[in-house]
Parts: C-alpha cells; structure tokens; sequence
C-alpha cells in the first residue's frame, strides 16, 4: 500500500494473507475500510447506495471502462462520503490474490471501525 502525492491510496494485491492487516494501515490513513476474505465479509457491513460516478470517483481505476491492472485498487480519500467507508474482499489463493470490485458500505464502528 503506498499513499500518492495526490492524497489517493494505491492498493496492489498480490496474496491477501493478512486482511487485518491491510484493514489497519487504510484506517490508519483515514479510510474507514473493512477487508476480509470474500466467503468472511462482516455482517454488519452494509452497503452504500453510490451511483457509477462516485464509484468512478472513489476508485478512479476500478471503475473506469478498459483493464485495470490485476489486484490493483486505487482509493481516493477525498472523494469519499463522510458516512461511508470501503470494503475490500478476496479470494484466498495461496499464488495470487484476486479481489472482487471494491464497494462503499455506511461507515460504522462494527464495519469500518468509525
């Protein structure tokens, strides 16, 4: 995980071996996020109703038409809504990681931690 000049986060995953991890460094830069394995997501996530353009807007890669590069997601902070948060889930694979397409969810402490 790297933090760009421009503020936006870049996410590369390559093997999801420790989602608590990742979970920690996002909110530790002020992402509300909850990452998990896709058969774990948290229950208490619930999903935040965000139109193609803010998505486009939050994750200017993922959302965008043509390819993005593999296991990688770029979340832009500032664009997030106040009262809402990212939810990363991935497929365990112990040679790759493949992550399903971020989403926002409402931004809560049992989900995001906030």
């Amino acid at each position: 995980m790297t933090k760009l000049a421009d503020g936006d986060i870049y996410v590369r995953i390559r093997q999801l071996r420790d989602p608590a991890g990742l979970q920690a460094r996002l909110r530790a830069d002020g992402v509300p996020a909850s990452v998990t394995f896709d058969d774990q997501k948290n229950p208490a996530c619930r999903r935040y109703p965000a139109d193609m353009a803010l998505l486009e807007r939050v994750f200017p890669q993922s959302y965008r038409p043509g390819p993005s590069p593999a296991g990688v997601i770029v979340i832009s902070p500032a664009h997030l809504p106040a009262d809402a948060g990212v939810q990363l889930a991935a497929t365990f694979s112990p040679d790759r990681g493949d992550v399903e397409l971020p989403v926002l969810v409402y931004a809560s402490p049992d989900c995001t931690g906030s």
